[in-house]
Order: structure tokens, then C-alpha cells, then sequence
């Protein structure tokens, strides 16, 4: 049965690289010892970016208490080509994504990787 609840988030993740090639970002939300880096590569502003991050714990304080298990981090603007700060997070993490809003108001997802 579990099986059967997790093939579609498997398969949404799978996809993942080619819902950001059909988006045409640029940006990223990328894993690593310190964190979470969101780097916006694109050539106009990440507005209001907010990230979800399934586990880990962090004293950030762009981060709320997580609810369910999922921390939600505000990270507010990103300008073009730049990387947010670090989002400093120890302890077992999920998965992350990211949401913003581009100039023109499009919203924008992306999936983190690891």
C-alpha cells in the first residue's frame, strides 16, 4: 500500500528538472553539509521566496517552527544572479522546495536537490 502512495511523489520528482526547463528558470535549491543555498540564476529578481524543508533542525530566524514536520523559511527577495544566505540546518533532512513570484507576477517552483 505504501508503495502505491509513494510512486506519484517519486514520479513528480522525476520530473522535477523538466518542470524548471518548461519554467525556464534557472535557479536552484541545492543540499549541503551547511544547509540550504537557493541560488536564483536568473536574469530578473526572485520575489518573495519562501522554502518548505521536510526535517532538520535550524535557530534561523527566517525560519518558522515547523508544523507537521515541514519548516517553512522566508527568505523575501533574491536579486538576479545571486544566492540567498544559507540556511543553516543539521539533523536528518527530507526533501525542499522552493516558490517565488517572478517581476511579472508568475509563480515559480522548485524542487531541491540533494
Amino acid at each position: 500500500m505504501k508503495r502505491y502512495l509513494l510512486l506519484p511523489l517519486v514520479f513528480l520528482a522525476s520530473c522535477a528538472p523538466a518542470l524548471q526547463h518548461v519554467q525556464g528558470t534557472a535557479s536552484t535549491l541545492t543540499f549541503s553539509e551547511a544547509g540550504l543555498t537557493f541560488t536564483n540564476g536568473d536574469s530578473e529578481a526572485a520575489l518573495k521566496v519562501v522554502v518548505a524543508v521536510d526535517g532538520g533542525t535550524t535557530t534561523d530566524r527566517r525560519c518558522a517552527p515547523p508544523a507537521q514536520g515541514i519548516r517553512v523559511c522566508r527568505l523575501g527577495d533574491v536579486p538576479a544572479n545571486t544566492a540567498a544566505p544559507v540556511i543553516a540546518l543539521v539533523g536528518q533532512l527530507g526533501d525542499a522546495n522552493a516558490t517565488w513570484r517572478t517581476p511579472a507576477g508568475k509563480l515559480r517552483a522548485i524542487v531541491g536537490t540533494k
